[in-house]
């Protein structure tokens, strides 16, 4: 599968994750098999763990409720996070330069579009 993983992501996707992140082990190819399935999805995300506590915030996962969310919360969490390349690269694919609020602007640009 490491092969695969390395095409997948050199012509299709982007993974997001910090050098601080922690990812169960099978987190990114789980995500590439699911936009493998389902080409109409762009950005495809996931729940996390609080690191210190037994905490998993709840996130929204159909494409309607992420968008009403998207209203008054942040939606993605940043390092759980895969997208197709194309569609970042169509639809803007720099952080605009908002304080505080990248990852919440990114997400709502992304968030217009059909899935």
């Amino acid at each position: 599968m490491l092969l695969s993983n390395k095409i997948w992501f050199k012509t299709s996707g982007i993974a997001r994750m910090d050098g601080d992140d922690i990812s169960l082990p099978h987190r990114i190819e789980q995500q590439m098999v699911y936009m493998d399935a389902n080409q109409h999805i762009g950005v495809c995300g996931g729940q996390a763990k609080i690191l210190g506590s037994d905490m998993i915030p709840k996130k929204p996962t159909s494409h309607e409720e992420i968008k009403c969310w998207q209203l008054f919360h942040c939606t993605f969490i940043h390092h759980t996070v895969i997208f197709r390349r194309s569609v970042v690269d169509a639809h803007g694919n720099r952080y605009n330069p908002y304080a505080h609020a990248e990852d919440y602007e990114i997400w709502n640009r992304l968030g217009r579009l059909p899935n």
